[in-house]
């Protein structure tokens, strides 16, 4: 994992090789950005950087023994800690397998991706205090190879819930043993605990920029053009999502939504029944992104309307639909379409029936498009 396999982010990078090279590194670091921003990457990538033999100035060699096994997570002073789910035992060298090629599958994997990888079902994955004090046993011991010990500690908010697990960590964290470095990554730093934050030297991870995103996918996926924008549009700055986006979908998100609006403005119900069912089929998840991204593009459009000159970031041709539907919604349609959209993205995650949420949803968009015209003729006739 090196630096210059993460798409920009060249600030971060540059702090972090300096805090190396400067001999003056803290013993902690909690790296914390969204899901899907290469947070878990960057650290890996920091991790290789400090025990690589070799190092450049602007990256770890890529050659040398150390490097060669950080990169296939297999350094044997490079410690893993991850969410797991407890069974009879709760620690994550149990499953370090099912991670190690997870992650070097998808470097930007998430905690829904993992737990499907464990098949985990409804169950939630934790960290437990038994993994706690495992943790500080094995970091207690001589290092094997280099001069460094590094604990790279993915998603410390899944400490187990309700108990003192984080505690447990509490004082190695303050006094690790000499020359080990911990590195905890979190998307969500408000679950984690005030004495732990204020520990760590925080670094934070921002989201990918839309053009780094589609030019990753261009490169390294073999993507084609036009859909690695969308799928970077529709992600929102999230490289997971921007992958399975870019490679899982037939037809792409914004032509599904043009299609939709089509039906919802013509007044037959069977077109929409079956449009529900369609929808359906995508399965909960690739659903409730579904509806998301929708509200994305519904955004697009609004900002059309008041900007006729604005240049949308869905990639294509501003078609003859995209002029009209633009010109034709306002904020006051685009705000109630928002609000059921987002309804029935929560209802679907709460497990719905998918079927039935989406064609009442479908009923309720067409009730906006139809008040909205309603509101048009009274403009005209007024």
């Amino acid at each position: 994992m090196q630096f210059s396999s993460i798409p920009g982010k060249r600030e971060v990078k540059d702090h972090l090789i300096t805090e190396i090279r400067s001999g003056r590194l803290p013993h902690l670091h909690l790296f914390h950005g969204r899901e899907g921003s290469g947070e878990l990457l960057m650290a890996l990538a920091f991790a290789q950087y400090l025990m690589c033999e070799n190092r450049g100035e602007e990256d770890s060699c890529g050659t040398c023994g150390s490097c060669v096994k950080v990169q296939t997570l297999a350094h044997p002073d490079l410690h893993l800690s991850f969410p797991v789910i407890k069974e009879k035992t709760a620690f994550s060298s149990d499953h370090m397998a099912e991670w190690r090629e997870a992650v070097l599958e998808n470097p930007f994997l998430t905690n829904t991706d993992w737990m499907r990888v464990l098949k985990a079902e409804n169950k939630q994955g934790i960290i437990s205090s038994d993994e706690c004090r495992k943790i500080i046993r094995d970091l207690t011991l001589k290092s094997f190879e280099n001069e460094h010990k590094v604990l790279v500690l993915w998603l410390p908010e899944y400490f187990s819930r309700g108990g003192q697990t984080g505690n447990t960590l509490l004082k190695f964290l303050e006094e690790p043993t000499p020359n080990t470095h911990i590195i905890l990554v979190t998307n969500a730093m408000d679950q984690l605990l005030a004495t732990i934050i204020s520990r760590a030297q925080i670094v934070q991870i921002p989201d990918f920029e839309d053009e780094e995103i589609s030019s990753y996918l261009s490169t390294v996926g073999e993507v084609s053009p036009d859909r690695a924008k969308e799928a970077a549009f529709l992600a929102d700055g999230n490289m997971n999502k921007a992958i399975k986006l870019s490679s899982d979908q037939e037809v792409s998100p914004a032509q599904q939504f043009e299609r939709w609006m089509s039906l919802c403005k013509s007044s037959k119900n069977q077109p929409l029944m079956d449009f529900s069912d369609e929808l359906a089929g995508l399965g909960r998840e690739r659903l409730k992104d579904f509806l998301i991204q929708c509200i994305g593009i519904l955004r697009e459009f609004n900002a059309l309307h008041y900007v006729p000159e604005h240049r949308m970031r869905i990639p294509g041709e501003l078609t003859d639909f995209r002029r009209k539907f633009a010109s034709f919604i306002d904020h006051e349609c685009v705000a109630e379409m928002y609000e059921n959209l987002n309804d029935a993205a929560y209802h679907i995650g709460q497990y719905a029936n998918a079927r039935i949420e989406l064609f009442q949803l479908s009923l309720a968009l067409r009730r906006s498009l139809q008040k909205q015209n309603h509101r048009k003729k009274q403009g005209v006739a007024s």
